[in-house]
């Protein structure tokens, strides 16, 4: 990323604004940088966004912000509560044929 490439996005996500009716919140919205950015350009760009700069370790509506290679171990434990959750309140699911 570099300053052209930021200002872009910038009008990208204005464009959207206007052809949606939706305003973006910049100070609820954050952004991760890859390591090949420097710290200063990581701040630099982030500042010019108006964005909170982030380490991607976070999570929105309760999943992983940033998913690596291994996506089933990312996303195991979902599966592990929705099985814990259906054992502990006793809640069955019960699959009926289907006639074809």
């Amino acid at each position: 990323a570099n300053l052209a490439e930021s200002k872009k996005l910038m009008e990208v996500l204005k464009v959207y604004e206007d052809a949606s009716g939706q305003e973006i919140n910049l100070s609820k919205s954050e952004v991760f940088f890859s390591r090949n950015i420097s710290k200063a350009a990581q701040e630099d760009l982030s500042r010019l966004m108006g964005v909170r700069h982030v380490l991607g370790t976070g999570t929105y509506l309760g999943l992983p912000s940033l998913v690596g290679r291994s996506k089933k171990n990312t996303f195991a434990y979902i599966k592990d509560r929705i099985w814990e959750k259906s054992i502990r309140g006793g809640v069955g699911l019960y699959l009926k044929p289907v006639k074809r």
